[in-house]
């Protein structure tokens, strides 16, 4: 029996294991991370599109881009995300 199982999703932490993730690095004092290769090519797919659609469902928050912080899809971070990115897949 199993009792007061938690799953913390984000932070850079493993949600089933509570352990830190590998993939992880510090961006101007944000925590950037991904769980695994397939996580980290979506995100650098998403960071780097200029322009970035809802398939004309308006208002609707089911996509994991659309729930990334905005410190992660602002213009002004997206050089220095990629370099992180680039980084991270070399690891």
């Amino acid at each position: 029996m199993i009792i007061g199982r938690h799953f913390y999703i984000g932070g850079g932490i493993d949600p089933f294991f509570h352990l830190p993730l590998w993939l992880t690095e510090n961006i101007s004092g944000n925590l950037f991370w991904a769980y695994n290769i397939d996580h980290i090519e979506f995100l650098e797919k998403h960071i780097q599109a200029k322009l970035r659609e809802r398939n004309g469902i308006k208002y609707r928050n089911k996509s994991i881009g659309s729930r990334l912080p905005k410190w992660m899809v602002s213009k002004k971070n997206r050089d220095s995300i990629l370099k992180t990115i680039n980084k991270l897949k070399s690891k």
